[in-house]
């Protein structure tokens, strides 16, 4: 059976992870075109194909979290090694770069 993908829809280190993931019990191949994977494997049945959609979307969805998440991640752990780099106003304060204040007669 072969499962065929947009290459506009899924990254190509997410349909790693799911084949690393299905790899211990099956024997799969990854092929690609100019626009279509093509994951084949004579073990996959229709059950087997829909868990593997299920798997490829999970660690689709890992991927995004992880960019959309990675400057906040960073921010932590900069602030958890390097406490003085980093400094955060007080709860009510804020800084005005851009000078809002003065120019609404604050």
């Amino acid at each position: 059976m072969v499962i065929v993908l947009q290459k506009s829809v899924y990254k190509l280190e997410a349909i790693r992870n799911t084949i690393y993931w299905f790899s211990k019990d099956f024997e799969i191949l990854l092929t690609e075109d100019e626009n279509f994977f093509n994951i084949s494997s004579d073990d996959f049945n229709e059950t087997i194909k829909k868990d593997f959609i299920k798997s490829l979307n999970d660690f689709s969805l890992r991927e995004q979290i992880n960019i959309e998440t990675k400057d906040i991640k960073n921010l932590v752990v900069s602030k958890a090694f390097y406490p003085d780099l980093i400094k955060f106003k007080d709860i009510g304060e804020f800084d005005d770069p851009i000078n809002i204040l003065k120019k609404n007669g604050n």
